[in-house]
């Protein structure tokens, strides 16, 4: 499970971010492509379309029993203040994977009692 501890959408219009166009999205999910590298394609700044992710989703290739990319946008607005200038503070953006029932049952129900658990 991935959670994610912010997320903020674009507030440009999408002809503003077509060469980034990731970011129109928090996730995106992929079948692994080796020439799928990097989220804005290769060399996004010299390319005159729309590379990336959008490109690699576009043909809603199946994933079943396909390795797949899980593709994770974190993003964050700043709204300025006074104290920001002239250095802006630091920001912090963070997301957690957890295990969710990765397990068809609970693995430690089975586990030997510790000595000190044992009653006479």
């Amino acid at each position: 499970m991935l959670e994610s501890h912010g997320h903020a959408s674009p507030l440009l219009k999408k002809a503003d971010f077509r060469r980034a166009g990731f970011i129109e999205h928090a996730l995106w999910v992929a079948a692994f492509d080796a020439d799928e590298r990097f989220a804005s394609g290769d060399t996004p700044n010299q390319n005159p379309d729309e590379p990336g992710l959008p490109r690699y989703v576009a043909d809603n290739e199946s994933i079943v029993n396909r390795d797949i990319v899980l593709w994770h946008t974190v993003t964050f607005h700043h709204v300025t203040a006074a104290e920001d200038y002239p250095v802006l503070s630091r920001e912090h953006g963070s997301f957690e994977l957890k295990p969710h029932n990765f397990f068809d049952r609970n693995p430690a129900l089975d586990l030997r009692r510790a000595p000190f658990e044992v009653l006479p």
